[in-house]
């Protein structure tokens, strides 16, 4: 197999939309055969803790393609960037950071916005997997650090609209069991 031959007019594109999504959050997106994260939606969630409030805009990603792609190949986020991950009912996914170039802290969340737990700096290009103990219904992947320097734990609240409807629909759906997402890192 030839190594690809990036023409010089795609190597300057490639840099200059490099240096203007530096200042939309991202160091670089390469989205490798992945649709481009600046395809997400973009929308804002407030993270509550120790009766501070913290106010974060992220990526959604709601569907199983956009939950699979995540962050992955993305080289910096912003302090106050972030992914959330949404899900059609109650589970238990198996999440990994295959092809994380950064550390990242995991939040699981509940039905009705509350963080069940936290996974803090995890490592890039970990082979382990993290799988919260409890049935979530949403993921949010923060900057690595962003917990402990938030001192975001168990108990907090995540405010957004996604967390209302979720909380009604949660009591008459059964939990279920995801196998291994492959992306949702």
């Amino acid at each position: 197999m030839r190594p690809a031959i990036i023409h010089p007019l795609r190597a300057v594109l490639l840099s200059v939309l490099t240096l203007l999504l530096a200042g939309c959050g991202v160091s670089l997106i390469v989205p490798y055969g992945g649709e481009p994260l600046d395809q997400f939606p973009l929308d804002s969630v407030v993270i509550k803790s120790h009766d501070r409030s913290y106010p974060f805009t992220v990526w959604v990603a709601a569907t199983e393609a956009r939950r699979s792609q995540g962050l992955t190949h993305v080289r910096g986020l912003d302090a106050d960037r972030g992914m959330l991950f949404l899900f059609d009912r109650p589970t238990r996914p198996a999440i990994w950071m295959k092809n994380m170039a950064i550390s990242l802290d995991l939040l699981f969340i509940s039905a009705d916005g509350e963080i069940l737990s936290v996974a803090p700096d995890v490592a890039p290009d970990s082979p382990r997997t993290f799988r919260p103990d409890d049935v979530i219904a949403a993921v949010i992947e923060l900057p690595g650090g962003t917990a402990a320097r938030l001192q975001l734990e168990k108990g907090g609240e995540i405010r957004h609209p996604h967390f209302i409807r979720e909380a009604r629909e949660a009591l008459s759906s059964p939990p279920r069991e995801l196998p291994l997402l492959a992306g949702l890192n």
